[in-house]
């Protein structure tokens, strides 16, 4: 059986496909443009909703508060519904992380 991939492994799959260091995914600067929030919210909702960790893991290791990280599920499950391109990115990062996990 194949062990579940670490959140750090998630991040940095995510990073590299959407060319966004580590340190801007993770920080905690409030720049709310789509370069950093997308792959956040990607990062939480794979985290919680695909790997299956819970929310407070999630938040230990990416340093936020639980109400971000449920608010960001929220947010990404609202843009999967309208956009399609979001669903197929999902899917290859999904793809990335068990190639490499």
């Amino acid at each position: 059986m194949k062990r579940k991939p670490r959140i750090n492994q998630i991040i940095k799959q995510v990073s590299e496909y959407y060319d966004v260091g580590f340190r801007h995914i993770n920080d905690k600067n409030r720049k709310h443009n789509k370069t950093i929030i997308k792959p956040r919210f990607m990062i939480y909702y794979i985290c919680r909703k695909i790997i299956g960790y819970s929310v407070t893991h999630i938040c230990k290791i990416l340093n936020r508060n639980r109400s971000t990280v449920e608010r960001g599920i929220k947010t990404f499950e609202s843009w999967l519904q309208s956009d399609n391109i979001l669903s197929l990115q999902l899917t290859q990062v999904k793809f990335r992380i068990d190639m490499f996990a």
